[in-house]
């Protein structure tokens, strides 16, 4: 036992002998850590893969002020399109009957997923596993994004988007035809909009899908074709950052917007009566433009109508035209409400940045001429301020062909619940073009299966067309006013339930038997009216109501006297 106590004691000796002189040094008060406060803002840009190059230039702009972090820089973590370029375009085909026969391609392909970063929300990989049979999919490396489920690695980047977004100050969106067409950049558009500051930056000169100019309307677009859009972005990010600047824009827009539905409240006719119609300013074929002025004569039909457009050439303007001739040959003068008397009535903004004087009589400071027939009422700013109002509070809209600017105010509509009826033979956004959204071909309810077959079929006569598109908005009109009337009877019971003596509002029927006795007219019939349903608030306000005590006094009264 000595013996190896000693030994023990001899190693330990030997390493004592080593061991360096330690000497402490004096304590140096270290800096406090930097504040939280002094941290660099950061900047998140949503792009692109393609637009590499613009984001690097945008990232050294900013650097030495900002942190700046890109939607495309993990792209590499799991294995990034550049990675796996040089094997997409040399992929061999999968003969049918052996598609478990991996060529070479694959396998390299296969050996550089494994070999990449799994995602944190995969499980483990299972050695034991066996290999699963090689399917055919849509190829996940186009430059197109393809609408399927999120896979795995997707929700791992859109929740550290999301994450980057919450702690960000401002969202640069690199705006290209590659960005409108990818899934995972709508998904970002969406997810910043109302949360963040956005600043719209444009690579290339493609239109603006429908879906993005309704989410982006308010930004004012920066565009890299401008050789100090670098300047622009910072200007625009101190401005957004600076604690003494607040901005009201949005706010300043809602307010502007109800001011003019307020204003066409009290310029227009019945609003239930109103239909707009629009559509394309450009040269029409000739069964479009038959199809046209028969919408009008039918349209003219109807006593109680109101014909609504947006003062352009081309599809609206054929319409109203032959609308205004049948109506004037009718000699017909309705019952309006309000300082107009003209059935057809031109909705114009005051002036416009933008000159469109190919499509209506607009001066060279922007201004805009009133139409030569019909009335003119003139409403908001801008073109954009006009359609907003517009859609709005107009509950029926008429599309016939049209293009970009057609489709995005069809949307308008789509967004607020009202009615876009198409007439898709015409094509253009009317047949879905333009990125019109799906809901505009769902048949109201009441809509006859052979009206909704006219719009489709290009054989179709014009009047056949014409007389189902009014027999459609008859439909829609009759759905709103029955909705209306329902609503307003449930508000009138459920006052009573709660024993409130409030004064009943008083419904103004303004076509009485319209909806009871539409249904016994025959397609042909002259006295056709939309059904509308008009709550007369004020008219109520004048009816007199008296309890019970208030009428044992007029009873003690009258005795009295007699």
């Amino acid at each position: 036992m000595d013996k190896y106590v000693k030994r023990v004691a001899k190693l330990i000796a030997d390493q004592t002998k080593w061991t360096p002189e330690i000497h402490p040094e004096p304590l140096v008060p270290t800096k406090p850590k930097p504040a939280i406060l002094d941290k660099k803002p950061l900047i998140v840009i949503s792009a692109h893969p393609q637009q590499r190059h613009i984001v690097n230039e945008i990232k050294f702009s900013l650097d030495i002020n900002f942190d700046v972090w890109c939607t495309i820089d993990e792209l590499n973590e799991f294995g990034s399109l550049e990675s796996l370029t040089s094997y997409s375009n040399n992929l061999p085909t999968i003969p049918e009957g052996s598609e478990s026969s991996l060529s070479e391609s694959y396998k390299a392909i296969a050996r550089q997923i494994v070999q990449s970063k799994r995602p944190v929300s995969l499980p483990a990989a299972d050695a034991t596993s066996e290999s699963r049979r090689l399917t055919r999919m849509v190829s996940q490396l186009s430059t197109i994004s393809q609408i399927s489920s999120l896979t795995p690695d997707k929700m791992d980047k859109l929740k550290q988007f999301e994450t980057k977004v919450t702690d960000a100050r401002v969202v640069i969106v690199l705006a290209s035809e590659s960005y409108f067409r990818s899934r995972t950049s709508r998904q970002h558009v969406y997810y910043c909009e109302h949360r963040k500051n956005m600043i719209l930056v444009r690579c290339d000169k493609c239109s603006l899908p429908s879906w993005f100019s309704m989410l982006m309307a308010d930004e004012l677009p920066l565009s890299v074709s401008d050789t100090n859009y670098l300047e622009s972005i910072k200007s625009r990010i101190k401005r957004v950052l600076d604690p003494s600047s607040k901005a009201n824009d949005k706010e300043m827009q809602e307010s502007k917007v109800a001011y003019l539905v307020n204003y066409m409240k009290k310029n227009l006719p019945v609003l239930d009566t109103c239909v707009y119609v629009l559509g394309s300013t450009k040269s029409l074929d000739s069964r479009t433009e038959e199809i046209c002025k028969a919408i009008g004569v039918e349209l003219a039909k109807l006593k109680n109508v109101t014909l609504v457009t947006n003062g352009f050439n081309g599809t609206s303007d054929i319409v109203a035209r032959a609308f205004f001739e049948a109506k004037e040959k009718e000699e017909f003068v309705g019952n309006r409400k309000s300082e107009f008397q003209s059935s057809v009535v031109h909705i114009l903004p005051l002036k416009d940045s933008q000159m469109i004087t190919n499509k209506c009589r607009q001066n060279p400071d922007g201004s805009f001429e009133p139409v030569s027939y019909g009335q003119t009422l003139f409403l908001g700013e801008s073109l954009k301020e006009r359609e907003k109002a517009v859609a709005r509070i107009l509950n029926t809209c008429i599309l016939i062909g049209g293009g970009t600017e057609d489709a995005y105010e069809a949307q308008e509509f789509i967004w607020n619940d009202h009615y876009v009826i198409p007439v898709i033979s015409s094509g253009g956004a009317a047949s879905g073009q333009f990125g019109v959204p799906f809901k505009i071909f769902e048949s109201p309810v009441g809509v006859q299966e052979e009206d909704r077959k006219n719009l489709i079929d290009k054989e179709a006569s014009s009047e056949e067309v014409a007389k189902s598109v009014v027999k459609i908005i008859i439909t829609v009109k009759k759905c709103i006013a029955s909705y209306k009337t329902e609503v307003n009877n449930s508000n009138k019971s459920t006052k009573k339930s709660m024993k409130k003596k409030k004064p009943q509002e008083k419904l103004d029927v303004a076509s009485a038997n319209a909806v009871a006795c539409e249904s016994q007219q025959t397609d042909n019939s002259p006295d056709k009216v939309l059904p509308v349903v008009d709550i007369d608030v004020n008219a109520a306000r004048s009816v007199k109501h008296y309890g019970k005590w208030k009428k044992v006094q007029r009873l003690i009264t009258f005795s009295r006297h007699c």
